[in-house]
Parts: structure tokens; sequence; C-alpha cells
């Protein structure tokens, strides 16, 4: 390989990859069809002669997950064969862990049987992306299953994975098991994320008591924006959205915010709406009133994202209020979202190869 070709390929794995996630990851003032800007970037390094790569490849498919873009993560995946690039285990462990982000747990078995089909070994870090999808879908059983299979195949079972599958558990006795060994690994980093498994746990099994206890074990002043999230979100699943307001307007009072909690509070209000009769229309007026005050203030702070107006088209889609869904979906227009009297239709872009 001629010497430029060589340092191409060396900057296409260790630097541009790189740049690609810092410069994508959070959307700082990218539009949201970022399929067809990925695409247009990844041309525009094949002219200046840099090696498109795995690697490169790989960060695409990270960015795509990221957005919950799960559907173009997999056609990413396919350009790249067509490309001539082989896809390597972190490639699919890049796609295990989109189509986790992207809520398509049901599609892993599917990539798993595409990795076996192409030859390619499932490293650690492949393990690793599947006990994710099982802490996510709260399958415990099969995530201690796949742990012995690790151990079987010689591969070095991280603390990560103990977390994982900590966090696949329906009680917080059986996760506390699992999350002593991440005690032991000394990682601060992943010693944090504990009382998250914890609460993941309390969630699968719909205990909200145990949550709060575990809540009020781990913070001392007030908690972290992560941790109200995880306890919110156990409220949402076990069918206590009022509880679940309770919890973000707690965060608040503590001066903590974040795109997830203001996220999940309108979820909270969308799940109230939902269980309130037809027949109390003043409460729904009055409950339709804040739910909006809290929409404008949220995309205020975090106007890219999505999921934020996704959530309004839901909720004027149900209390009927097809003008304000028109509003929403005419403020995002040319975002990735369209909507037709607030029900939401996600579109979705075609990468081109």
């Amino acid at each position: 390989m001629p010497a430029a070709r060589r340092l191409a390929a060396e900057v296409s794995s260790e630097v541009i990859a790189k740049r690609f996630r810092k410069t994508w990851w959070r959307g700082d003032g990218r539009p949201a069809n970022v399929a067809v800007d990925l695409a247009k970037e990844l041309r525009e390094l094949r002219k200046r002669g840099v090696v498109v790569d795995e690697h490169l490849y790989a960060a695409c498919i990270d960015i795509l997950g990221s957005r919950r873009r799960a559907k173009l993560s997999e056609q990413m995946h396919w350009n790249m064969v067509e490309a001539g690039v082989r896809p390597t285990a972190r490639t699919y462990a890049t796609l295990v862990r989109s189509f986790c982000k992207g809520d398509r747990c049901d599609r892993v078995p599917y990539i798993w049987f595409k990795m076996a089909e192409s030859s390619v070994a499932p490293d650690a870090d492949c393990f690793e992306a599947l006990l994710e999808v099982y802490a996510k879908t709260g399958d415990a059983e099969t995530a201690e299953e796949t742990v012995d299979e690790m151990l079987e195949k010689g591969l070095e079972v991280r603390p990560q994975a103990y977390l994982s599958v900590a966090a696949a558990q329906r009680c917080v006795e059986d996760a506390r098991r699992w999350t002593a060994k991440v005690g032991k690994s000394g990682d601060r980093a992943l010693i944090e994320k504990v009382p998250i498994a914890e609460l993941r746990a309390c969630r699968n099994g719909k205990k909200p008591a145990d949550a709060e206890a575990v809540f009020k074990a781990h913070t001392r002043a007030c908690g972290t924006p992560e941790l109200y999230c995880a306890l919110a979100d156990v409220y949402l699943d076990c069918d206590a959205p009022r509880d679940a307001v309770k919890v973000v307007r707690r965060a608040a009072a503590d001066d903590i915010t974040s795109r997830g909690l203001h996220e999940r509070l309108l979820r909270a209000f969308l799940a109230i709406a939902r269980k309130a009769p037809s027949s109390r229309a003043s409460a729904l007026v009055r409950l339709e009133s804040e739910f909006t005050f809290h929409l404008d203030a949220a995309i205020d702070e975090f106007p890219e994202h999505a999921p934020l107006y996704e959530i309004g088209l839901h909720f004027y889609s149900h209390v009927v209020n097809p003008a304000a869904a028109l509003a929403l979906d005419k403020s995002w227009r040319g975002k990735g979202v369209k909507a037709n009297y607030g029900l939401l239709t996600a579109s979705e872009e075609v990468i081109p190869a």
C-alpha cells in the first residue's frame, strides 16, 4: 500500500471516526436528515483519498443509532457491504446497540444470525452489546446464560457486562449479586452507574417502593439527572404517571434538568391524558395547557431533541387538537418528522450508496 494511502487509512481509523462521533453525537447545528449528510461526507472523504473503512462505517452506524434510527443503521451496514468493506465484530456490536437504542430489540436475533452467516466470530464487545439488549428487555435468565457462554468461550467478562446483567433482574436483591462484582472492579465510572442498574431492576419487577429506597440510599444532598430519570421510568412502567411527574418536579426543586427529564415529564402528561375520562373535559383542558407550557420550555432548551416533538404530536392527537399538532409540525418541518393532524408518521430517509 502506498505511504499516502496507508496514512489516509490510519487517519480514517483513528482521527476521522473520532471527529465524526464528536461532531455528530449531539446533533449540534446539524439537520435531522443525518443519513443523507453522512453519506455525503463519506463521498467527500473518498474524493480526498481517505479509505472509508469499517471504523468509519461503525461511527456512522453509531451516530444513526444514537438518534434512534435503527432502520437507517441497518441500511448503512448494507451500504458498507455493497462498497466491499467487510463487517467486523465491532460493526455488528455497534449495530446491535443501534437496534437497542431504537427500541427494535426484536431485530437483534436477525443481526446475530447475519453475523454468524458472515463467519464473523462475536467478541466480548458483541456479547456486551447483547447483554445491553437483555437489560432493556428484562430478560435476566438469558443474560446470565450469555455470561456463562462468554466464560466457556474464554472471553473476558468485564464489569460493564455484570452491570447489564444486574439491570436485567427483577428485584434489587438479585441485582446486587451482580453489582457487587462491579464494586470489586474499582472502576469509579461504572460504580456510579450501579444505582441506575438497581433502579432498572425495580422497574422490571414493577416495585416502586424498592425504587424509592434505592434512590434515597444512593443520593445524599440531591440526585443526578440519570437517577431521577431512572426513578421516573419506574413509575411510568408501573402505570403511575402522576408519581413520575412528582419525581421530575423534585429534580426541578434541586435545580436539576436534562432533556431526559423533560421527555419523561411530557410522557407522564401523555399517560395521564390517556387515562383521563373524556367526560372530564375541563380537566383535559387544564392538562393540555400545562403540557403545552412544559413542551415549549423543553423545546426552547433542547430544540434538536426529536422525542419532544414526537410526544407533543401524540398528545395533541389524543386530545384532538389538530391545530396545535399542525403548528408543532410546522415548527419542525424538514427535521425528519411529519404529522397528519397529530398522527405521527416517521419519515425514513434513504441513504445514498
